[in-house]
């Protein structure tokens, strides 16, 4: 499965992009998903990856709130579940 995520910030009005991301660290990532939370105000999902020396680490993203994600079809039980390997582009937070 491939899947595209951006950080909800630049959409949405509840915070800013620029206070919490790096516009000029993009990340693209493939890993495989260990953990999913679709809670309020934001949808958020771990992947486990692969480094090229073959260390794993768990990275968090943080995507659109979940009644945006059901109205754009987006099904709980189907969509993304752990196990399921994942491609994701997005920026690293400021503060990590």
């Amino acid at each position: 499965m491939r899947v595209v995520c951006w950080p909800a910030a630049p959409l949405l009005a509840h915070h800013s992009f620029g206070a919490e991301y790096d516009g000029n660290k993009p990340v693209t990532l493939t890993g495989v998903v260990t953990s999913i939370q679709w809670t309020n105000p934001n949808f958020y999902f771990f992947i486990d990856v692969k480094d090229p020396n073959g260390k794993v680490a768990n990275w968090k993203f943080e995507g659109y709130p979940p009644v945006v994600l059901n109205r754009i079809g987006w099904k709980r039980t189907e969509t993304m579940l752990p196990g399921d390997t994942v491609t994701v582009f997005g920026w690293q937070a400021r503060f990590v």
